[in-house]
């Protein structure tokens, strides 16, 4: 019980003297004035210790792109952060089958993990809804779809294949 009320009183004493002592606080964050990629963690740490006023403004300067320096010719940028390699999930096959001239048509699952690409694109959206890049898009994804169908797959023609079945699922 001793122990108990120890801690109780050092968590109340440390509030107020975190606002009574609030101008050892304002020297601490002079000395983190950029955070490299690989201090990142260091970085975070000493922004937990600002006060929240400073901490608004150290984030409304990085939002103050327009008031920077202009880079030396040549050059876009000068730093450069990386969130590490993304791997997609495994593709879980779904043993929907497509229709090739009215007729279900059998696919592998990499053929099939292809087939459903397609069939989730919106027909009237950014690739298949405008006429004018359409034709070139179902073109390029067909040619890429036969790469992986083999050349004795059943399907050959785009236009006797229906994604409906896929698109539905």
């Amino acid at each position: 019980p001793i122990k108990k009320k120890a801690k109780k009183s050092s968590t109340k004493v440390k509030k107020e003297s975190s606002s009574s002592s609030s101008t050892k606080k304002k020297k601490r964050p002079s000395k983190v004035p950029s955070s490299s990629p690989t201090k990142t963690g260091v970085a975070k740490r000493e922004l937990k210790k600002m006060e929240k006023s400073e901490r608004l403004s150290h984030a409304m300067q990085a939002f103050l792109w327009w008031n920077a320096s202009e880079p030396p010719e040549g050059c876009q940028w000068d730093t450069m952060e990386h969130a590490g390699v993304s791997f997609p999930e495994p593709y879980v096959p779904h043993g929907v089958k497509m229709l090739y001239d009215g007729k279900e048509v059998y696919l592998s699952p990499v053929e099939e993990e292809a087939a459903t690409f397609f069939a989730a694109m919106d027909p009237d959206g950014m690739h298949l809804g405008n006429p004018k890049t359409a034709p070139i898009f179902i073109k390029n994804f067909f040619a890429d779809f036969r790469k992986i169908l083999g050349t004795k797959h059943v399907i050959k023609d785009y236009k006797k294949c229906d994604f409906e079945p896929i698109r539905v699922h």
